[in-house]
């Protein structure tokens, strides 16, 4: 960096913040010494659970008590696990706890290798016997377990095949594990210029900071340099993905599933129409995002858009400076249609006297922020507080998790507590729905036009960010693994067509839309092609499209609280109560939502055009 730069950041010691906002990881472990007791007893529960190995014939007893053994071992990995991870978190250059939390990914994957046998041999029996068992007394605390594996059993190999795909594991996530050394270690990027002239190198941390500058030319050179660096890499980076791709149709062949995506979505017992009907429903909503494109155009005085255009703010808000103390006084007031007892424990989970969070950020700490929870122990939100409006928002999201994991944990036995991401997104996302409505209605009683403006934007934004573009990407998803198992090439060349295309539909380039007019006249930069590189989603086997099914739920569910519809309010908790004590569809459609339909996919486009129009209103002010 040139003597020019703007200086690195100065964070605090850990012990110069305010320690008045930190987690209490006692409620799981007091000290160290407990946490390696414990783990050395692992071995002993172990060797208790693969005695039971070859054993499984013996009757409905010995299966119960093999699924209570391995709930014991699950319960105290959790514990183990999540005091290790947060501890690291807290301080990523402290040895110990990056130790402790290796110490603890290596014993479940010793767990898993040693467990291999369970599904197969328990399979192996006749179906008759399966259904004898199933009857049995001693199976009922087991029954949703003992179900998921029955299910899986078209879909089971061998104790032997199961064992070696089981051992192969580490060998078969190369190219994942390579492409998140290439993006995350030895990709290095450049010096560009910042609004001030000054020159600062780009990184990833600092790239959606570029892309909100006021001036185009700083937008446009971090753009450039963030895809030439990535399109350098263009062989490598494909063929990693490629890799993971052949990964997932190894898997799912050897498991006699029709396709890559049929296998991911067996997982949550989840039918294909559901992932098609999402992208159907968003890309008969596109109208609405173009015109959405043609007013952020407008706004932003642009004869043309470009990518890299897409994530100014509307509104200049950097003058808005939150204390944590107001922002837990916002949350909570948001969070008053979910009732006295709610309110009651989201106030204590956010006091000092809660532990529950770690608010500020300090050297070495974790960036970003997350939820961790452990079953009936306290939560863990880990924040980097920076006193911004997105700031607040972050905090009623990960406050969203933990209140699920809370309610979860004291409704649901440990053996049912665990809910699926399908379903762990709602909570968050209603949790900012509910905070976005009380600071709407707080600046139109206070008249605040810039405020309003703002956060109507935001939610554009979120609409444009959670629901288009993660289907988006779903598409991209289901097209290239389609084309893998066509045994079509996967190149950089047949990848960047491929992504392009499907970009050109959703942000209705220009220069294709001849006799289709747009009301905008955005034309991406030819480098957008390349921007399946920089996205590691691609390497989680279809995840992307639970965040925009999560969302398009939680805005229904959260308005029909708002508007006190009868038993909105009660249908949601069961959401909450539930875990993972059915699959996640039956678990929303309990909640009021049907998303075998298409109707809450189409209702979340009715909802982003009206505030579409919100925004289009309040620029024309």
């Amino acid at each position: 960096m040139t003597e020019s730069a703007k200086q690195p950041k100065q964070v605090p010691k850990r012990e110069e913040i305010e320690a008045k906002y930190k987690w209490n990881s006692q409620s799981i472990f007091p000290s160290d010494a407990e946490w390696k007791e414990s783990f050395a007893t692992l071995d002993s529960d172990i060797d208790k659970l693969v005695a039971l190995k070859g054993k499984l014939c013996d009757g409905p007893e010995t299966v119960a008590k093999m699924f209570e053994l391995d709930d014991q071992i699950d319960l105290k990995m959790d514990k183990l696990y999540t005091y290790a991870s947060v501890h690291h978190y807290e301080n990523m250059q402290d040895s110990t706890y990056m130790g402790l939390t290796d110490s603890a990914k290596n014993k479940w994957a010793d767990i898993a290798s040693k467990t291999a046998w369970i599904r197969p041999e328990l399979l192996s029996l006749p179906q008759q016997t399966l259904d004898s068992y199933r009857a049995h007394e001693s199976l009922k605390p087991w029954l949703r377990a003992y179900d998921e594996i029955v299910r899986y059993k078209p879909h089971t190999l061998s104790t032997e095949e199961e064992t070696i795909l089981s051992s192969a594991s580490s060998a078969l996530n190369a190219s994942k594990d390579t492409y998140a050394l290439l993006q995350n270690a030895d990709m290095k990027f450049s010096e560009i210029e910042d609004d001030d002239g000054n020159l600062v190198v780009l990184s990833k941390s600092n790239y959606s900071g570029f892309l909100q500058s006021k001036k185009q030319s700083v937008r446009k050179a971090a753009f450039e340099m963030m895809y030439d660096t990535n399109i350098a890499l263009k062989n490598t980076l494909s063929n990693c993905l490629y890799g993971n791709i052949k990964k997932e149709i190894l898997y799912a062949r050897q498991r006699k599933y029709n396709s890559c995506l049929e296998a991911s979505l067996f997982d949550d017992n989840t039918p294909l129409s559901v992932y098609n009907s999402l992208i159907d429903a968003i890309h008969d909503g596109l109208p609405t995002f173009h015109q959405y494109l043609a007013i952020r155009q407008r706004a932003m005085k642009l004869d043309r858009l470009d990518m890299f255009d897409l994530y100014v703010p509307l509104v200049e808000n950097y003058e808005l400076k939150v204390s944590y103390e107001e922002a837990v006084e916002w949350v909570l007031a948001s969070l008053h249609p979910l009732g006295e007892e709610y309110c009651s424990v989201a106030k204590h989970a956010l006091s000092s006297e809660g532990g529950w969070v770690d608010v500020f950020e300090n050297e070495g700490k974790r960036s970003g922020a997350c939820s961790i929870s452990n079953f009936r122990d306290i939560p863990y939100i880990c924040l980097n507080f920076n006193g911004t409006l997105d700031a607040v928002f972050t905090l009623a999201h990960e406050l969203g998790h933990s209140m699920h994991s809370y309610y979860s944990d004291r409704a649901q036995p440990h053996a049912t507590s665990s809910y699926r991401i399908m379903v762990a997104e709602i909570p968050s996302t209603f949790n900012e729905c509910l905070l976005f409505h009380y600071l709407i209605d707080k600046a139109r009683a206070e008249g605040n036009k810039q405020l309003e403006l703002y956060l109507v934007n935001s939610r554009c934004d979120d609409y444009k960010g959670t629901i288009i573009r993660q289907t988006q990407f779903a598409e991209f998803e289901k097209v290239i693994h389609a084309m893998a198992e066509n045994d079509e090439p996967i190149t950089p060349d047949s990848l960047s067509k491929a992504y392009k295309d499907i970009n050109d539909v959703y942000y209705g380039d220009t220069a294709l839309a001849a006799t289709t007019p747009r009301p905008h006249t955005l034309t991406a930069d030819a480098r957008i092609a390349f921007e399946y590189l920089r996205i590691p989603h691609f390497f989680y086997n279809f995840y992307v499209y639970k965040y925009a099914t999560s969302m398009s739920v939680s805005d229904v569910l959260a308005e029909r609280v708002l508007r006190k519809e009868e038993g909105a309010l009660e249908r949601y908790f069961t959401l909450l109560r539930a875990g993972g004590s059915k699959d996640p569809l039956d678990i929303i459609a309990d909640a009021g939502v049907d998303i075998r339909t298409p109707q809450p996919f189409i209702d979340a486009m009715t909802s982003f055009k009206g505030y579409v129009q919100q925004l289009d209103e309040l620029l024309k002010e």
